[in-house]
């Protein structure tokens, strides 16, 4: 998108055509990314400091081959995408939490976690986002070292049993380690933490999402600013 809001080019799924869109649709994605859950497709992106790579992450696993596989899995996907081509150079898999020690409030269901932010953090490190509506935590992932899936028969959607399915299995999953659990250290952060900057090693921003339910006027917030 440009700086003005005029859309350039939008990245798809191979297969997956766009008649009539009004601006360039590039089928660059591995197809099996057309198996996104419904409103759980890339909600976190990421860039290099040179431009030149652009890491997205879906925020929930696949629902390959059905609905049910993707909200029990915990592998998620991450792509690297070459801004110039367009194209992706690498893809990962992202182990997501056992949702019963993430947050017991979300009483086992492990389709709550979610990916719902990134950020580059240094070389060879992404700032990831992992959240339930209550819990937040920020975990730092090496991209070294993990297997690379990309045009493996992990991304044809037919292959059986899926990546969703079967868990990394021999696959290397990307290396994390927690840096904050934000829930436990701003015990009055506001919930539903959707937005992260690294401003300093040592300074991370978070932004939380309103999902439209902000209180306007005079009583949106408290005297400390909160809402």
């Amino acid at each position: 998108m440009s700086a003005t809001g005029t859309v350039l080019r939008r990245l798809v799924p191979q297969g997956l055509a766009l008649p009539g869109a009004g601006y360039p649709v590039v089928e660059s994605l591995p197809a099996v990314f057309a198996g996104r859950q419904a409103n759980r497709g890339f909600e976190s992106l990421a860039i290099t400091p040179d431009g030149r790579t652009l890491y997205a992450a879906l925020q929930s696993p696949l629902a390959q081959p059905d609905a049910k596989t993707g909200k029990t899995s915990r592998a998620v996907r991450v792509l690297a995408v070459d801004t110039a081509t367009a194209r992706p150079t690498a893809e990962y898999v992202y182990p997501l939490e056992d949702v019963t020690g993430f947050d017991p409030g979300a009483e086992g269901d492990q389709s709550e976690i979610k990916i719902s932010a990134l950020a580059w953090y240094g070389p060879d490190q992404l700032l990831v986002d992992e959240r339930t509506d209550d819990v937040t935590k920020l975990y730092l992932v090496r991209l070294s070292g993990a297997t690379n899936i990309l045009d493996s028969e992990l991304d044809d959607p037919a292959h059986r049993p899926s990546l969703e399915q079967a868990g990394p299995g021999g696959v290397v999953a990307l290396a994390k380690s927690l840096l904050v659990d934000v829930t436990a250290a701003v015990p009055d952060a506001p919930t539903k933490i959707e937005g992260i900057a690294v401003r300093d090693p040592s300074t991370v921003a978070l932004a939380n999402d309103n999902d439209f339910g902000m209180r306007n006027g005079p009583d949106a917030f408290d005297a400390a600013g909160h809402q």
